[in-house]
């Protein structure tokens, strides 16, 4: 997990997926569950992508700005709604500065202290996150990125997330973890679904 004063710059190099921490403002560092999500769980995931992927969180200071960064993206006004919705993580597989969410696929996980602030909640927003960690760094034969997951969530079950289409084949997604935790977390571990082609999500 890399602690920054701005997601501009940050690039994807060996790295599969970029995951960008959003908060309100400064005030959400003060709250217990905030604290521990980020020193605990954060961390956590960090370390579980081995490499796949990277985990960026704003200093305390910095979270307006690092925020107004990936809202001044070209979004739609539907796609701006949903990604303005914190805390959520934004996940992307394009150096910042060059990401646009006009043609690049792209995924919002969204979470939240009404469900996960207790130690059910926090146990529960754990696995989830241990099955994000383990899809980004399988290796079978029929693994699927974390956009055709999205894909299937969204298409399956779509009180569960929305899907904008970027460009034909490509979409963003904004998933709810409150909402799709279990539901996720088994689309993942089911290694028998089909498996569709890279890039056509």
């Amino acid at each position: 997990m890399m602690r920054t004063s701005a997601f501009a710059g940050k690039m994807t190099g060996s790295y599969q997926y970029l995951f960008f921490v959003l908060y309100e403002d400064y005030t959400d560092f003060a709250r217990a569950f905030i604290t521990e999500f980020n020193n605990v769980y954060l961390e956590r995931l960090a370390r579980n992508l081995k490499g796949r992927g990277a985990v960026f969180v704003p200093f305390a200071g910095d979270i307006e700005e690092t925020r107004a960064e990936v809202l001044s993206k070209d979004w739609t006004s539907d796609e701006y709604l949903e990604v303005s919705q914190v805390p959520s993580l934004l996940v992307i597989s394009k150096d910042f500065d060059d990401f646009s969410p006009r043609s690049d696929p792209w995924v919002i996980f969204h979470f939240g202290e009404e469900h996960y602030g207790g130690p059910a909640g926090l146990a529960e927003l754990d696995k989830t996150l241990k099955a994000i960690a383990s899809s980004v760094t399988a290796t079978s034969g029929n693994h699927r990125s974390l956009y055709q997951i999205a894909r299937q969530v969204t298409r399956e079950r779509p009180d569960l997330g929305l899907a904008f289409a970027v460009q034909p084949n490509i979409f963003g997604f904004s998933i709810d973890l409150i909402k799709a935790g279990s539901y996720l977390r088994g689309l993942i571990e089911d290694r028998r679904r089909p498996v569709g082609r890279q890039g056509r999500t």
